[in-house]
């Protein structure tokens, strides 16, 4: 059973929100909340997937993960004005694989999973949706999911893309 933050860490909790601990949870957190423990507490097994620009080290994590996935690519859009320009360095469909398998695996295991890029917004918002989309229990996290990075996660983890984001 997940508990609130405070329980592992001894840090200054976080609001707690009541959720479904039933099953594994999924949360988008930024560089910042990685440093201070910001998240919910994913308990022995919590799982680690840490997404940062090329040539970035991930955050310092407040508290040791089971498993530890890091990936680099950029935060931008096929409608970017600057995409044709740095399209070397966007998710390539490798990664949404691996990304997919991960959750798939962790999802099977029973670990939750934190998710982390620079504002923890789009990168990893993209990489939480796709995972309650899946079934992990959604901690209630701002997102403005990536949808290229969506789209990259989503198709190979559900089959399909929702509707809303078949385009």
């Amino acid at each position: 059973m997940h508990k609130n933050p405070l329980d592992r860490r001894g840090l200054t909790p976080l609001p707690y929100r009541a959720i479904d601990m039933s099953k594994p949870f999924i949360e988008n957190v930024s560089y910042h909340g990685m440093t201070k423990a910001s998240h919910y507490d994913p308990g022995e097994y919590g799982v680690w997937i840490s997404i940062t620009d090329p040539c970035t080290m991930p955050a310092p994590a407040a508290f040791p993960f089971l498993k530890m996935y890091g990936f680099q690519f950029l935060d931008i859009e096929e409608n970017d004005p600057k995409f044709e320009e740095f399209k070397e360095f966007v998710i390539s469909k490798e990664d949404g694989e691996r990304i997919a398998d991960i959750l798939r695996k962790s999802f099977a295991d029973g670990s939750s999973v934190i998710v982390s890029c620079m504002a923890g917004l789009c990168r990893s918002g993209a990489v939480a949706q796709a995972g309650i989309d899946y079934g992990f229990v959604d901690v209630g996290s701002v997102r403005a999911p990536n949808l290229m990075v969506y789209k990259a996660v989503a198709k190979p983890l559900l089959g399909v893309l929702p509707n809303d984001y078949s385009t």
